[in-house]
């Protein structure tokens, strides 16, 4: 086993214009955090070539950049290193070019997978996607250690077949998009600039148009709450992708219009903010890989209310009030019957939140990486 100093990593991340911002943070963490450790990087993703312009062609030159010109860069770079490490499982292919070394995968969801294959109710994968994603299952095996970002992840990752159980293990992931050191006074002037709704108490929901995000739960929550005493004047933020067309039609049904508001593609300081200024995060999410708006609400001492499913109940604890998310008028039962524990959310939250430190998470890595060299 290689000493800590000597210890050379490539770091493959992911491809800038896909937008997936979430796995280029994890991957820039990495980064910044690895020499802190003592580690060498070698910082590697494809480069955007034929795919730089947008366009209805976009995707298939990025695919050009993504799997036709990088494996040839990747493979050099891996000569240099003791252990190649692929970020994100939706790149599990560059396995196939760690040029013999010692490989981690980070598997932070097999989600798009399982709903390639169907298992995913709501989640139509169109024939290109099928294929990409059978790809990217056939490729997972190929390395020499997978780490899983939650136990619930773990088990989905097993309950495909095909990696052997001495081959994977749970490293939770830890914070890996910035911490701001902001008050609320700061962070409701940052909100005013944006013409953010802050003036009065609000819910928050975090979270893209997946349809396992669930959306359309939260509106039909938010609902339910308007309706009751003490919530008449509450308003409902989801901050995340613009409304797609189901969501849209679905706040006009419920008449949601003049309560529930879009913050589309917040910046993280902006999303840190929102944590601050809300009364709570309300996350009914029905599937995850590990759920980091949990904890980063706690972080900023936000209460919890989430989903009664893994891995929200892994990730939050006993500091979260969890819920069905497929039965709004219960969810929003179990809201209101806690909400006078805000307080005590608040105070278990940041408590929990301790435990996903990044430099917990980074030093994780760094002894799996010196296993492995």
């Amino acid at each position: 086993m290689k000493s800590k100093a000597e210890l050379k990593v490539m770091l493959v991340g992911n491809y800038v214009p896909d937008k997936q911002y979430s796995m280029l943070g994890f991957y820039d963490c990495l980064i910044q955090n690895l020499p802190g450790f003592n580690v060498c990087v070698v910082a590697s993703q494809p480069k955007p070539r034929f795919g730089l312009n947008p366009g209805k062609t976009a995707k298939w030159r990025g695919y050009v950049d993504k799997f036709i010109l990088y494996p040839r860069e990747q493979r050099s770079l891996a000569k240099r290193v003791d252990v190649v490490h692929i970020c994100d499982q939706g790149n599990a292919m560059y396995l196939a070019h760690a040029g013999g070394k010692p490989s981690v995968l980070t598997c932070h969801d097999v989600l798009p997978i399982r709903a390639a294959m169907g298992q995913i109710e709501g989640w139509v994968v169109g024939p290109t996607g099928q294929k990409l994603q059978a790809w990217i299952k056939k490729s997972i095996p190929l390395a020499t250690h997978i780490a899983c970002a939650s136990e619930a992840t773990l088990e989905d990752l097993l309950g495909l077949n095909i990696v052997r159980d001495d081959q994977v293990s749970v490293l939770l992931n830890g914070f890996y998009r910035p911490l701001f050191d902001m008050t609320r006074e700061a962070a409701k002037a940052d909100l005013a600039r944006l013409k953010i709704p802050a003036d009065k108490p609000y819910i928050l929901h975090v979270g893209g148009n997946s349809p396992y995000k669930n959306r359309v739960g939260f509106v039909s929550i938010a609902r339910e709450l308007s309706r009751r005493p003490g919530f008449e004047s509450m308003r409902f933020l989801m901050a995340g992708h613009a409304f797609d067309e189901e969501l849209q039609g679905h706040v006009h049904k419920l008449g949601m219009e003049t309560c529930l508001f879009e913050v589309v593609r917040p910046t993280d300081e902006t999303v840190a903010a929102l944590y601050v200024c809300a009364d709570a995060l309300v996350f009914p999410s029905l599937q995850e890989g590990f759920g980091l708006p949990i904890i980063e609400a706690q972080a900023y001492g936000c209460p919890v209310f989430t989903s009664n499913k893994a891995p929200m109940t892994e990730v939050g604890g006993d500091a979260c009030v969890y819920f069905d998310p497929l039965d709004p008028v219960r969810a929003a039962e179990y809201i209101t019957g806690n909400w006078s524990e805000r307080e005590t959310l608040r105070e278990k939250g940041s408590q929990n939140a301790k435990r996903f430190a990044t430099e917990r998470m980074v030093g994780d890595y760094v002894t799996l990486y010196g296993s492995l060299a």
